[in-house]
């Protein structure tokens, strides 16, 4: 099932490259797409809900926008 989220603060290559490290750093998720210059944000899982999980690993400089 995918999971699509917006993600605000990404202003960089390096911004992009912290959040795609943060995805990875969850057990159920795998990254599908992330656009740097909108902050969409899609995620493939079994899992019902990724949003506090994301919230967890995401560094405190992004935002995630429901």
């Amino acid at each position: 099932m995918q999971h699509i989220f917006e993600v605000q603060g990404i202003a960089c290559n390096n911004c992009e490259r912290k959040v795609r490290d943060a995805v990875g750093k969850m057990a159920n998720a795998k990254l599908m797409y992330l656009d740097k210059h909108t902050g969409k944000l899609i995620l493939e899982s079994n899992e019902d809900s990724l949003e506090n999980e994301l919230i967890q690993v995401l560094p405190e400089k992004f935002t995630l926008v429901s």
